[in-house]
């Protein structure tokens, strides 16, 4: 676990532990060094994905540099933590009444979008400004794609609204077209042949 601290934290750490082994390792200076190898290790790996934080420790022919890297829900083979999504309450509870529905990635860019599954079939949601779509993706080729398209009730710039704004938007979209997806599929049952 990474833990980034600010300088009052510190500060307060090392008051709190003057007499432990924290309190020296918290109060040591960076090396002289520092920069040139935190740069050499963002040349090294040049990928705007790697940040890198600290010297941990300098060596005679070079020193370990502590990083961070990017890596997505889709790399990693897992779905987005639905705690980290910021939407109300009302809408965490509608999601959670949808049999195997998941979030893969949501994006809060010029243009909105978002991934995920449901049930077998995955699907996509993006909106530009003006409309937004939904749309479950085939499962077999011989399947049908199923998009629901609506424009967006009022003009806004996406990139206003706050992510609490954003991801609560976009899960209402959602579930509106899901909820549509099923009466379409419900109605498709009942037709006679």
């Amino acid at each position: 676990m990474w833990i980034n601290l600010s300088h009052q934290e510190t500060t307060a750490i090392i008051a709190s532990f003057s007499n432990e082994p924290i309190a020296k390792d918290l109060s040591e200076r960076p090396h002289r060094d520092e920069d040139k190898l935190l740069s050499a290790a963002l040349r090294k790996f040049d990928n705007e994905d790697v940040t890198p934080h600290e010297l941990t420790h300098r060596t005679i022919n070079g020193g370990y540099v502590v990083g961070s890297f990017w890596v997505t829900n889709e790399e990693a083979g897992i779905y987005a933590d639905p705690a980290l999504l910021k939407i109300s309450n009302e809408t965490k509870a509608k999601i959670a009444a949808i049999d195997g529905f998941h979030v893969k990635q949501i994006a809060l860019n010029d243009n909105w979008a978002a991934k995920g599954r449901l049930g077998d079939r995955d699907w996509e949601f993006e909106f530009d400004g003006i409309s937004w779509s939904f749309g479950l993706l085939p499962e077999t080729w011989n399947d049908d794609r199923w998009i629901y398209t609506e424009d967006w009730k009022n003009e806004i710039d996406p990139s206003d609204l706050a992510d609490e704004s954003g991801h609560d938007q976009i899960m209402s979209c959602i579930l509106l077209s899901i909820d549509n997806f099923s009466k379409s599929t419900k109605n498709q049952a009942h037709e006679p042949d």
